[in-house]
């Protein structure tokens, strides 16, 4: 969500905490492929925009009936392209 209306030591750890999260996310897609030519923390960050773009922005996923299960494979879609 938006930080910027929050206390600077309440934005630092907003900040930290999205970046941790990107961290497993690139770790994970590190350890899923070792030898591929991808950016982990790219792709990781990507997945992380799209999450909250789902999480944020649910009405626009409403309006054009896709659901969460559609949603999560496209986002898997992606990071497997990502990977070739």
């Amino acid at each position: 969500m938006d930080s910027r209306a929050l206390k600077p030591e309440q934005r630092a750890t907003a900040k930290e905490s999205e970046l941790n999260v990107q961290g497993v996310l690139a770790d994970t897609i590190r350890q899923a492929a070792p030898d591929r030519p991808c950016n982990p923390e790219l792709l990781a960050a990507h997945c992380l925009a799209a999450f909250q773009d789902w999480y944020v922005k649910r009405w626009k996923y409403r309006s054009s009936r896709i659901d969460v299960d559609e949603f999560a494979a496209s986002v898997v879609a992606v990071v497997r392209n990502g990977l070739s």
